[in-house]
């Protein structure tokens, strides 16, 4: 830590220090907060993407378990 005077002009440069390190850090708060809400997005597409599978892949089973009662019926 430097000494400084207690003049204007030095307490002037403790200031704007700390003004900038309070921009600094409010700026680290604000990126952390949308690559949060970001990856909180994602996850909820990939869970979506991962029901829609699922339905599709039902969907694909009750159409061939359909298409083979048909048959049966067909057949009987």
């Amino acid at each position: 830590m430097i000494a400084l005077c207690g003049c204007e002009h030095c307490r002037g440069k403790v200031m704007l220090k700390k003004q900038i390190l309070k921009e600094m850090v409010n700026d680290i708060q604000v990126i952390r907060m949308v690559v949060n809400k970001i990856e909180g997005d994602l996850k909820i597409v990939m869970v979506k993407k991962q029901i829609l599978k699922e339905i599709l892949h039902n969907i694909q089973i009750i159409n061939m378990i359909e298409g083979d009662l048909k048959i049966i019926i067909w057949m009987l």
